[in-house]
């Protein structure tokens, strides 16, 4: 009610804290409450907001300006564009993939990129190598580095960098096929994919995070 005014005294200890709420009209009314208690109902009445964060993010802490954030990427069918004896736009599975994308001030610190199968549930998840190249797992940007990103959605923009640029497959980890422009050909063929031609990383989700939240 308009008028009203709550007075809290809290007594830090076994002891009972108080809360005295004075009416407009003068009218008071006291209760007692132990300390534990009080702050308990705080936590669980009061929700804790972590602002509106981009679709697909696993591990976020910071600002607007200074933040890192691991934002993943579900498994899909990309036009990539390749060269190298794979020259040309191509249509290609890509795995369920982890961002691990690091900014300072609005200028990127750290990107790094794996693939997984299957859905991320717990951090023993094992993880691979993003299997097309231009990353090991440290992002290779060249020339393509992005320049200022503006908040935290400006993560998408160095997703959708990383996703459009070159591959020539210098850096491509992957098993099975006669070399990278028959992993590309053989990929256009399929909608999915498959496990057994990715190279593992020897690290799971619980390390990939660690190495970016240190």
């Amino acid at each position: 009610m308009d008028g009203d005014k709550l007075v809290i005294e809290i007594t830090e200890g076994k002891e009972l804290s108080s809360l005295q709420m004075i009416h407009a009209d003068g009218k008071k009314e006291y209760k007692t409450i132990s300390f534990f208690d009080f702050i308990d109902a705080v936590r669980k009445d009061v929700p804790i907001s972590t602002g509106l964060l981009p679709p697909g993010t696993r591990m976020f802490n910071g600002g607007e300006k200074t933040f890192n954030i691991i934002i993943e990427q579900p498994a899909m069918k990309y036009v990539m564009v390749f060269n190298k004896k794979a020259s040309g736009k191509v249509k290609v599975p890509v795995p369920a993939t982890l961002f691990s994308i690091g900014v300072n001030n609005g200028k990127l610190v750290r990107s790094e990129v794996a693939s997984f199968v299957g859905p991320l549930m717990d951090e023993a998840k094992k993880l691979y190598y993003f299997p097309y190249g231009n990353a090991n797992t440290e992002i290779c940007w060249g020339s393509a580095r992005p320049g200022i990103i503006s908040g935290i959605n400006g993560v998408y923009s160095i997703i959708a960098r990383f996703m459009d640029s070159h591959f020539n497959g210098d850096l491509a980890n992957f098993q099975g096929f006669r070399g990278y422009g028959d992993m590309i050909q053989q990929m256009s063929e399929r909608d999915t994919f498959p496990q057994q031609n990715l190279v593992g990383l020897n690290k799971t989700f619980s390390r990939f995070k660690r190495d970016l939240f240190k």
